[in-house]
C-alpha cells in the first residue's frame, strides 16, 4: 500500500557495480505505472524521469505514452568509490520515487608489453623465496 501512486521505477548500469575510467557509462532509467495502487485510486503514469550522476542533474525526460525511458551516455573521466547513481520518477499527479546504484569507478592498469623486463624482475624474487623456504623447513626438522 505504500506504493500507491508512485510510479513503477528500474535503473540500470551499462558496466554494473565497477567500472573504469575511460569507458562510455549508459544509465538507464524506466518508469512505468505504478504496480500496486488502491482500488479507488487511478494510477497515474509517470510524468519525468531525472538521471542524477554524482549529485549532478544529467538529464530530464517527459512522458510519451505512459512509460518513460530515460537514458544518458558518457565516458568516465576520474577514479572515485560509491558514485551514487539516481533515477528520480514523478507522477503527474501526486507520488514519486527514487532508486539509487552505487557505481566504483577504478583507473586502468597498464599491461607492459615488453615481456623480457616483467620475466627478469620477478625471476629473482621467484628463485629467492622457495628456496629460503625450503632451507628452514630442512632446519626445523634436524
Amino acid at each position: 500500500q505504500a506504493d500507491a501512486g508512485q510510479p513503477d521505477l528500474n535503473i540500470t548500469l551499462s558496466s554494473g557495480p565497477v567500472a573504469y575510467i575511460g569507458d562510455v557509462l549508459k544509465i538507464t532509467c524506466i518508469a512505468d505505472k505504478p504496480r500496486y495502487h488502491f482500488p479507488n485510486i487511478q494510477p497515474m503514469p509517470p510524468a519525468r524521469v531525472k538521471v542524477f550522476f554524482d549529485g549532478n542533474d544529467l538529464k530530464t525526460c517527459l512522458e510519451t505514452g505512459g512509460r518513460v525511458v530515460c537514458v544518458h551516455t558518457f565516458t568516465l573521466t576520474k577514479a572515485a568509490n560509491d558514485v551514487s547513481v539516481l533515477c528520480f520518477a514523478r507522477n503527474s499527479g501526486p507520488g514519486c520515487r527514487t532508486k539509487t546504484l552505487l557505481l566504483t569507478i577504478l583507473e586502468r592498469t597498464i599491461q607492459k608489453s615488453n615481456s623480457t623486463n616483467s620475466s627478469k624482475m620477478s625471476t629473482p624474487a621467484d628463485q629467492l623465496m622457495p628456496s629460503a623456504s625450503l632451507t628452514m623447513n630442512s632446519n626445523e626438522s634436524l
